[in-house]
């Protein structure tokens, strides 16, 4: 039952008060105290394992308070409403948006919604979508709400998020929480969610502001709630916090800026890249030393987000060679790469970075588990745990518990691990995206650290980052992409934030751009085929060359479940020749497997399409029967076969109508149309077996 209090007319929407909660050997909140009130957008703020991530699922209902915490909401009439109730007007944003990529803003949109359709009437798939594109128009945005959000920008699902939390509101007094939601987001994009936030507040709604950008806090935060440790240390108007103040709160000393110095001596090139190109990526070429630290930099969509993967080869590229030590690694080969001496840290840490499920010690680990084998090649445990605890503790990883699962781990924590787990291997060249994104300062100082003892230790180091000071107080020299290409390469001695930003935006000073020019340098960047003495390359545009596709083409591990099949004719072939190596033998084969193989053909193309086709087991059953009943009633051969064909193509767009036009999953309309087909080719057979079929049939 909901208990009610009555509030006066400066109540906030939302109290928190006395909220603990304590797990097993851990304090996450000690007695936290907390108001939101309308209008009002507060910023949690702290470092990770602070206890903002825990105070998130408690609102959310995902995890229980201790007992004595009080959770109170304004309701319609004014009135503070704590229990069960209270929960019912706010809404959430979490760090990874929790979007279907597969599904479009529509559909997104209306998960977990009671569908709008009239009694059994189905859902107006056009009505759908203008409510789907006035939700979105609330926030200033406007994009095609029928693509999948998978294929929107990050600026973009995060509004689609918004957007799904503020569905269904019936006043705009709630609570909004918004967790990292900058995360993945740069430059003009958080602008564009900034500015949908400000139109959420500015209607009366209160909203809570969780991240680790405190310039965005700056600007858009009213007050500042810091937690260190479970506990409110702070609580201040933006107006009286700069940078530096809240870096002190939140650590609880001063944090001194990292100032680094460039490597004096770097050995020979580790990584050598010539003429790779990609979607967003044309001709790029580097020559990287080891012992060096090279940025690279550039605003959304200038191809930097493409190149750590397409060198790592977990993302396909065009044409042009990556060579590591003077040896050249197959194109889009992961194995290869790490085998020869690469890593790589990605951006997206929980979708490509760690296995979340598993423990600490198992990521830890997994890259290289040779060392740790004994001689049958069983896991040598103690060792395993050994190697572990002295990793933690090099990372500073809290709390140090190897056999928790990483996904229970704050983000910094969790970065510390994915990069620990590289610097194990001991890699000669490091790639790193985004390495400090959504991870504290204090995180993000130790992973700094980390950077620097793998420069030193000998590896080469690939910074792309979207974080100008961290550009600038890690790397030797930096490359500035623009609209896929190297548009300029800054050295350590012109290396500035203000000039990182003028080159990534093709901005000149009052002066003219001369003096930035003068400063650009092009050491180690290796020119690609033609440039250096002035012929044309080779191929008018950047491609791979065909033997190169050719060989790409029949590598084994592209083609294997081929090479195996021709392994076991030849098998067959030597062991029973007499009997595998004839006429009939092969006549049969073909026959037997001639409608596999068209079932086959059929299926690939609905696969491609991403969808699935449940009823090709029952077209095909379909044909069958009705080339037979019209042969059976002396219907010539030719066009027999055409009807059938011709009743194919209509049950095929019957089927793309549902899925394309009526918005029904694949997996069920073509159930359904399995179905109704199964229930015509027993109609039409007569539950009969069809006999007596024309001789030159059977022989065709």
């Amino acid at each position: 039952m909901a208990h009610v209090v009555v509030a006066d007319a400066a109540a906030p929407l939302l109290r928190i008060g006395g909220m603990s909660k304590t797990f097993p050997g851990l304090k996450a909140l000690d007695d936290v105290s907390l108001e939101v009130h309308p209008g009002e957008v507060v910023a949690v703020l702290g470092h990770n394992g602070s206890g903002k991530s825990t105070l998130v699922k408690i609102l959310a209902g995902v995890v229980q308070a201790d007992p004595g915490a009080v959770v109170e909401m304004r309701d319609a009439a004014g009135q503070l409403v704590a229990g069960p109730a209270a929960r019912e007007e706010l809404h959430f944003i979490h760090q990874d948006l929790g979007l279907a990529d597969i599904l479009t803003t529509v559909e997104n949109l209306g998960l977990g919604k009671v569908a709008r359709g009239r009694g059994f009437a189905p859902v107006r798939a056009a009505a759908e979508r203008r409510r789907a594109q006035r939700l979105i128009a609330r926030f200033g945005a406007g994009f095609d709400v029928t693509v999948p959000v998978g294929k929107l920008s990050p600026a973009q699902r995060a509004i689609v998020a918004i957007a799904r939390a503020l569905d269904g509101w019936t006043r705009t007094d709630n609570v909004l929480v918004l967790d990292e939601p900058t995360t993945a987001l740069h430059g003009d994009e958080v602008q564009v969610l900034f500015e949908a936030i400000r139109r959420v507040a500015s209607s009366g709604a209160g909203v809570v502001f969780i991240s680790h950008r405190l310039d965005e806090v700056l600007a858009l935060a009213d007050r500042v709630v810091v937690l260190r440790d479970g506990r409110v240390v702070a609580e201040e108007p933006v107006s009286r916090l700069d940078h530096d103040a809240m870096v002190t709160l939140i650590a609880g000393h001063e944090v001194a800026d990292l100032t680094t110095t460039s490597q004096d001596e770097t050995g020979a090139p580790v990584l050598t890249v010539t003429g790779i190109s990609g979607p967003e990526l044309s001709d790029f070429s580097l020559s990287l030393r080891a012992g060096e630290i090279v940025g690279v930099g550039g605003i959304l969509g200038s191809g930097r987000e493409q190149l750590s993967p397409m060198l790592f080869g977990a993302q396909y590229r065009s044409g042009g060679r990556v060579e590591i030590g003077g040896e050249e690694l197959i194109p889009d080969d992961t194995v290869a790469a790490i085998e020869s001496g690469m890593a790589y840290v990605p951006a997206d840490r929980r979708r490509g970075g760690a296995v979340m499920e598993m423990s600490v010690r198992e990521n830890l680990t997994l890259p290289l588990m040779r060392p740790l084998r004994r001689a049958l090649g069983r896991l040598d445990g103690r060792a395993e745990r050994a190697e572990t605890r002295s990793w933690m503790s090099t990372v500073g990883l809290r709390p140090p518990s190897p056999e928790q699962r990483l996904k229970l781990f704050s983000g910094g924590n969790q970065q510390k691990v994915v990069l620990a787990k590289w610097l194990r291997v001991r890699p000669r060249v490091l790639l790193l995206d985004e390495p400090t994104q959504g991870v504290d300062v204090g995180a993000k100082a130790a992973i700094y650290e980390l950077i620097l003892a793998a420069r030193r230790d000998g590896a080469g180091v690939l910074l792309c980052s979207s974080d100008t000071k961290e550009l600038v107080s890690l790397c030797d020299r930096v490359l500035v992409l623009r609209d896929g290409r190297v548009a300029s390469e800054i050295p350590r001695a012109s290396l500035t934030e203000e000039r990182l930003v003028r080159d990534e935006l093709a901005l000149q000073t009052d002066g003219g751009d001369a003096g930035a020019e003068q400063d650009t340098q092009s050491v180690n960047v290796v020119p690609s085929s033609g440039e250096a003495t002035g012929e044309a390359p080779v191929d008018a545009l950047p491609g791979e060359s065909w033997p190169a596709r050719l060989r790409r083409a029949v590598a084994f591990r592209n083609i294997s479940a081929l090479y195996l099949l021709a392994l076991m004719m030849v098998v067959f072939a030597l062991w029973v020749p007499d009997t595998f190596l004839t006429a009939g033998t092969w006549r049969s084969l073909l026959s037997d497997q001639a409608v596999t193989c068209l079932v086959a053909v059929g299926l690939v193309v609905p696969t491609a399409c991403g969808v699935i086709d449940l009823a090709i087991g029952a077209e095909v059953g379909l044909g069958a029967i009705l080339v037979a009943r019209l042969l059976v009633g002396n219907v010539p051969i030719p066009a027999a076969i055409i009807l059938s064909l011709l009743a194919g193509a209509g049950v095929g767009l019957f089927s793309w109508l549902m899925i394309t036009r009526a918005r029904i999953p694949s997996f069920i309309a073509t159930l359904a149309v399995s179905s109704l087909l199964a229930a015509a080719t027993a109609w039409i057979s007569s539950s009969e077996q069809i006999i007596n079929l024309p001789a030159s049939f059977a022989n065709l």
